[in-house]
């Protein structure tokens, strides 16, 4: 039991972390910080080479009504445009989503190598740990 306690100290703590970080603006080199929403706007369009505002919404967990005012946004900034079926990334939201990335690379290189390092059962548990996480956590957000 005092184990089990343990963990959860340390997973809790993991989670405030991650509340305070999942807040925090970031410089990635395109003249002001960016939010995380920003960013991860930035990332999905990115990622489908092109996004609609409802793709933006799926990747954020947002509504789309939440999610247009920040497409919005980003077009002003100069990072997206808007194109005939969605948006796109220019020059200035490319440099962003690179150095995002690279932001990570450095950031998560310790974590992802613990990964990278279990073998195939250890990573199927961590992997189904996940999954439990995640359904353990959306129950909270059952009225």
């Amino acid at each position: 039991m005092e184990s089990m306690q343990a963990a959860f100290s340390a997973l809790n703590r993991a989670m405030q972390t991650h509340t305070r970080v999942s807040t925090m603006s970031f410089d990635f080199g395109v003249g002001r910080p960016l939010s995380p929403d920003e960013i991860h706007a930035i990332a999905a369009v990115d990622a489908e080479r092109g996004s609609t505002i409802a793709e933006m919404a799926e990747a954020l967990g947002k509504t789309g009504q939440e999610t247009g005012p920040l497409a919005d946004q980003l077009c002003n900034d100069g990072l997206l445009e808007k194109k005939e079926g969605g948006y796109r990334l220019t020059e200035q939201g490319l440099r962003a989503q690179e150095n995002h990335l690279g932001f990570h690379i450095e950031r998560d290189k310790h974590f992802l190598a613990y990964i990278a390092s279990l073998d195939e059962d250890a990573f199927a548990q961590f992997s189904e740990t996940c999954r439990q996480m995640e359904q353990w956590m959306d129950s909270y957000l059952i009225s």
